[in-house]
């Protein structure tokens, strides 16, 4: 199998296998690690290799991509492709009684969750 990648526009690479299309990679920055450049994912098959080294060739920045860790079929893509997990991150649950110190009456909560409208506005 020849698994190719091609830049097919500024943030887009094409992906194809034996001249099949299996779908697209995007490339993106985040804000807070902008030394390294993201990807995410569009493919109909992760059970290929892809060259990524030329998307960092064409990039000229160390890659990272960040997945829910159930993506299952991503993550061992990603491991079989050379990628490590560096960091492991959580998405809590939590109210009130989760405190260790009591939360002074007077106060209110705004309860939301990360689908929330105000979500984006407290992220901020």
């Amino acid at each position: 199998m020849t698994t190719k990648i091609e830049k097919i526009s500024p943030k887009i690479y094409k992906v194809t296998d034996n001249d099949k299309h299996l779908g697209t990679i995007s490339t993106y920055h985040n804000l807070f690690h902008n030394k390294y450049i993201y990807l995410k994912f569009n493919l109909s098959d992760y059970s290929v290799n892809i060259p990524f080294s030329k998307i960092v060739q064409a990039e000229h920045q160390a890659l990272q991509v960040m997945i829910d860790s159930n993506e299952n079929p991503i993550v061992d893509f990603l491991l079989r492709n050379g990628f490590i997990c560096k960091r492991h991150c959580y998405t809590l649950t939590v109210n009130k009684k989760d405190l260790k110190i009591e939360i002074n009456n007077k106060l209110s909560l705004h309860f939301f969750n990360t689908e929330s409208p105000d979500y984006e506005t407290v992220k901020s």
